[in-house]
């Protein structure tokens, strides 16, 4: 079996490219890493250096090996790094996962207070389509999801946060006066998914009017794609915080009309053996302070398991 350690030595060798440097970087002896590569290499029962004149050339199951012990290097590094600042939740990194066509208002106003709070914890945020982030955070590369309520899964909890609700856009140039179903069902449409809130709400709206919904000649999750069609004369559907967004920026007008869609439940999803963590803690109270207050209709707490 090999250890943590082994591929240390491993990584160590290949790099430094002599003993005597390679020991000096892992603070032993030469003699004493000679013997400890030995008795590595009559463990495995393979060569995984040729001693030379050029110094120590791996050979192709030391390369493999060294490689992987350069991974493993950087990742305990890190970790020594992070974990006093963890103890304290005041350094390291939270990975944040986020489905499009959700409302960002209250993500972005929370990662601003965790940065200016919390200045040496580093935010990575990645979009992306909820089974991808959801995988992501299943084998530890996110630490938390904001998406609307997944499939039961015992080792994941799903923290309710807010509704989100949707509004039509359409671009500034368009008339005020609130359009027939009718005629909204004969323009072209820009929309996410089928399946997603937004597009569900648009759905939803049709059918109660008794149309069929319309076909999108787009199809995009993309929110400043959709926004960008929209001013060129489609219709489209946004979280009606984003809408707002847009249209404070001059840049569509939302429609007056009643989705009556009541908002999709928004919420964080976390790994249940993440419970405790300082920074996702830290992150949902600022969600909790900032993002339901931000949102149209009731807000949601109670932690409860998406099982």
């Amino acid at each position: 079996m090999l250890s943590v350690r082994d591929l240390e030595l491993i990584a160590a060798i290949e790099s430094s490219g002599t003993l005597t440097a390679a020991a000096d970087r892992l603070g032993t002896s030469q003699p004493a890493l000679s013997r400890s590569l030995g008795q590595l290499e009559r463990r495995l029962g393979v060569a995984l250096f040729v001693r030379s004149a050029r110094g120590m050339i791996p050979t192709l199951p030391g390369a493999q090996l060294a490689e992987r012990g350069r991974a493993v290097t950087a990742v305990t590094a890190r970790a020594r790094r992070d974990l006093a600042g963890w103890a304290q939740g005041q350094s390291g990194e939270l990975r944040l996962g986020i489905v499009p066509h959700l409302s960002v208002e209250s993500v972005t106003t929370a990662v601003a207070r965790m940065r200016s709070d919390h200045p040496r914890i580093r935010i990575r945020v990645r979009v992306g389509a909820t089974s991808e982030l959801i995988d992501e955070l299943r084998i530890g590369e996110l630490d938390l999801v904001l998406t609307p309520p997944p499939a039961p899964e015992p080792e994941l909890v799903f923290v309710p946060l807010f509704r989100d609700r949707t509004a039509i856009i359409t671009a500034t140039t368009a008339p005020a006066e609130p359009p027939s179903p009718a005629w909204l069902r004969a323009q072209p449409w820009v929309l996410a998914p089928r399946g997603t809130p937004t597009t569900n709400a648009v759905n939803g709206y049709f059918f109660a009017a008794g149309l069929e919904p319309p076909l999108p000649v787009v199809e995009t999750s993309d929110p400043l794609l959709t926004v960008g069609l929209v001013t060129g004369g489609h219709l489209g559907a946004l979280p009606a915080n984003a809408a707002r967004t847009a249209a404070a920026l001059g840049m569509v007008r939302p429609m007056e009309l009643d989705l009556s869609d009541g908002g999709s439940i928004v919420g964080a999803l976390r790994a249940r053996a993440a419970d405790g963590s300082p920074h996702i803690d830290t992150f949902l109270r600022l969600l909790d302070v900032h993002g339901i207050e931000a949102q149209d209709g009731p807000g949601y707490r109670g932690d409860h398991s998406s099982g």
